[in-house]
């Protein structure tokens, strides 16, 4: 039993070596098909059977991780020049074959996280920006009719856009471009798909011609002699203070807090360089509750801010504060005087040391009143100011006085619109006002 068991052993012995020699025999490459590319270990073109891991001297013998000359024998983790056998990972030739994670110059085969030439492909790029609409200003001023300016600047097509305004007897709004018509004050509008921007225009320039109309007269409320319909002359009756002439280097590190009555001061005293170069912080309806509540903001280098904000940012040492004119009709004397000490207390405490000046509100021109903007309340309002900057450490400023008629009103050579807006001539008084309380 034994030895028929050791000789069928030894058979199977014989009969696996006989089937090994068969397989490693002369000029076998160890395929079926006779295709050297499906080699497993060594793809050899000479007998000898080199070891896989071995370098040969026959190129077409290179282990894997070298790179072969011979396309066929390329083994993966290879550059080939061959795109059929381009691995996984590699750089090819033919876009057909680009793995996940390089770069192809076929758009439509690069994958997620490649930098491809079809920008549709690419996640990273950014859709272009949508169109929208913009104004270049919050509010401006135009000195003659016929003056135009070129309001809007969006990327929306003017044509798709729908500009109005709010007053065309003091300004048209076409195409995007304001054109002066009559003295006066008005929103103007640009609307696209529900979004809606506007922007105070303001039309200042004299109409005066030496006469006038009895019923222009009557309309106005002034008689060709110059008296108004109530009594009392249209002319100033308070001189301005003689002062020096030149520049005032005293508002040199000052700031003008202000709004739109403030801002025919701005560019009278830029123009004229009698203030010499204080910063001026205007805009156009803008009240003491939007300096509190910040519902409007001054612009202070490209960037809305609260006006304490600004002051201690420019590092002005005084400032020179003149509100109340959008305020009077919303929350009468006793609120807008609640607010204005309010914004005392915040630029105290944001500005220890500032030096603050509480300007007295210039009057409404008589007939033009309206509702609580009257020269009635406006004379307590600066009474109550007066007081405000006694209790509060600031000085006060009487600028309204200089400006009145004999109406007790905004005189007509000082008043550009018959309402609340200056003539040129009426800022260069204020300006004295100024220079003669710098120099008290």
């Amino acid at each position: 039993m034994k030895k028929r068991i050791f000789c069928i052993v030894l058979i199977l012995c014989l009969c696996m070596a006989t089937m090994l020699t068969g397989c490693s025999g002369p000029g076998d490459t160890g395929s079926s098909s006779g295709n050297p590319s499906n080699s497993s270990s060594n793809v050899s073109g000479d007998p000898s059977s080199t070891p896989s891991g071995d370098v040969s001297s026959d190129p077409s013998s290179t282990p894997s991780g070298d790179v072969s000359s011979d396309p066929s024998s390329a083994p993966s983790g290879d550059a080939s020049s061959d795109p059929s056998s381009t691995p996984s990972g590699d750089v090819s030739s033919d876009p057909s074959s680009t793995p996940s994670g390089d770069v192809s110059s076929d758009p439509s085969s690069t994958p997620s996280g490649d930098v491809s030439s079809d920008p549709s492909s690419n996640p990273s790029s950014q859709p272009p920006a949508a169109p929208a609409i913009s104004l270049n200003r919050d509010d401006f001023t135009l000195f003659a009719k016929g003056k135009t300016w070129k309001l809007y600047n969006g990327t929306v097509p003017v044509k798709d856009v729908t500009f109005t305004s709010g007053d065309k007897s003091v300004c048209t709004f076409v195409n995007g471009v304001v054109t002066a018509v009559g003295p006066g004050s008005t929103r103007v509008y640009a609307e696209y798909q529900g979004t809606r921007l506007s922007c105070w225009v303001y039309c200042r320039w004299s109409t005066s011609s030496g006469s006038t109309s009895s019923s222009a007269a009557s309309s106005s409320g002034t008689s060709s002699s110059g008296t108004s319909s109530s009594g009392g002359s249209r002319t100033p009756v308070k001189a301005p203070p003689e002062t020096f002439s030149g520049p005032s280097s005293f508002y040199n590190d000052a700031a003008f807090i202000g709004d739109s009555v403030s801002m025919m001061l701005r560019n009278t005293a830029i123009s004229s360089g009698d203030l010499g170069s204080p910063l001026f912080l205007t805009r156009g309806s803008f009240g003491v509750y939007h300096a509190v509540d910040g519902s409007m903001k001054l612009t202070y280098q490209g960037t809305g801010m609260y006006p304490e904000e600004i002051l201690a940012a420019a590092g002005v040492k005084k400032v020179f504060i003149m509100l109340g004119m959008n305020d009077l009709n919303i929350n009468g004397i006793e609120g807008t005087v609640n607010h204005y000490e309010t914004l005392i207390g915040r630029i105290q405490n944001k500005c220890p040391g500032i030096q603050i000046y509480i300007q007295s509100m210039t009057p409404v021109y008589t007939g033009s009143e309206r509702g609580k903007l009257n020269n009635t309340s406006i004379d307590q309002y600066n009474t109550q100011l007066k007081s405000l900057a006694s209790r509060t450490g600031c000085s006060y400023v009487d600028v309204a006085s200089y400006l009145k008629d004999g109406t007790n009103g905004l005189a007509s050579s000082y008043c550009s619109d018959k309402y609340v807006h200056l003539t040129p001539a009426g800022a260069r008084v204020w300006i004295k006002v100024l220079k003669a309380y710098a120099g008290s």
